[in-house]
């Protein structure tokens, strides 16, 4: 049975847009934190990282994070610009919240196409990274 309702031309009231999915909000806001870090205030990048944490990129193994401190300072263009395309994520829980990202990027001058995958875990009520693999991907 339709119900109807009075200055609506006799149709139901549109519904209201269902609330944003919390674990949606945070992989937002971590991806744009992350992202902002890592083309603009790169000696910051570590802090994303957690205490027992994994970079692997482009199949080489980064472990702690001292050493992937070294990599994205030293090994990784000085300039990078990511652009994001496609986005999507995958929640445990809340200790768990896995980001799959692809793009492109602007090394110094050259474009390459990317896929990221950033595993991330509650450390002292914050996400943080504890497997990230990141592949240049032409």
């Amino acid at each position: 049975m339709s119900q109807t309702y009075k200055g609506h031309n006799n149709l139901r009231p549109p519904r209201p847009p269902p609330p944003e999915d919390r674990y949606l909000a945070d992989a937002k806001k971590f991806m744009h934190l992350y992202y902002d870090t890592l083309d603009n205030k790169r000696d910051k990048i570590v802090h994303l990282y957690g205490s027992a944490c994994r970079l692997i990129f482009d199949g080489n193994t980064y472990v702690g994070g001292n050493d992937i401190n070294k990599f994205w300072q030293n090994q990784f263009p000085l300039r990078s610009i990511h652009t994001i395309r496609n986005q999507d994520y995958k929640n445990q829980g809340d200790s768990i919240l896995i980001l799959m990202i692809s793009g492109e990027v602007l090394l110094n001058t050259i474009c390459r196409t990317f896929s990221q995958v950033l595993v991330c875990q509650r450390e002292d009520k914050k996400w943080k990274i504890m497997s990230d693999n990141y592949r240049l991907l032409d």
